[in-house]
């Protein structure tokens, strides 16, 4: 499947070698940066929102990225294929986004089916040992750039297609 988003203005559909990370992956890494400057990193079971092309997620209020994203809504994310033993084989994508999060219930529960949907309800369970769900933010967040890697070979994914306003895509 590929996936099509909004990036510099433009709607653009994403070659495989981006859209597999959006459609294969289950894991993303989120980096948030404290107070004091210094970035965290933490992983999360994720969903997408195609239509929208948006990526969703919990994450308690009080933890390190909720507060983090309270206080600055940017993060960056990454979703990644490790090999084992050649290097020249990783491969992934490095997401720079503006979020928004929300303690709306009807969002949070939302975003809480959605992640079952993909996962089954055990092992979102099991990863967020949801309690009380007033205790999660929603987080939603759009790519605003991205950077492609294949081993040591880095590259900003450049939008060059456009769409109209049905969004249908056209060569510039």
């Amino acid at each position: 499947m590929r996936v099509k988003c909004e990036l510099d203005g433009k709607w653009c559909e994403f070659p495989d070698y981006i859209s597999q990370f959006f459609t294969k992956k289950t894991m993303i890494y989120v980096s948030t940066i404290n107070q004091a400057n210094y970035p965290f990193i933490q992983s999360f079971l994720f969903v997408n929102e195609f239509e929208s092309c948006t990526i969703l997620f919990l994450a308690k209020k009080d933890s390190i990225v909720g507060k983090n994203l309270r206080k600055n809504p940017h993060l960056t994310l990454t979703i990644d294929k490790t090999h084992p033993t050649d290097p020249h084989q990783n491969e992934g994508i490095m997401v720079e986004s503006m979020t928004i999060a929300s303690t709306n219930l009807k969002e949070i529960d939302n975003s809480y089916d959605l992640l079952q949907s993909k996962y089954g309800t055990e092992i979102t369970s099991k990863i967020l040992g949801i309690d009380d769900i007033t205790d999660y933010l929603s987080i939603r967040t759009s790519p605003k750039q991205i950077i492609h890697w294949k081993g040591p070979y880095f590259q900003r994914f450049i939008c060059h297609k456009r769409s109209t306003k049905n969004r249908d895509i056209q060569n510039e």
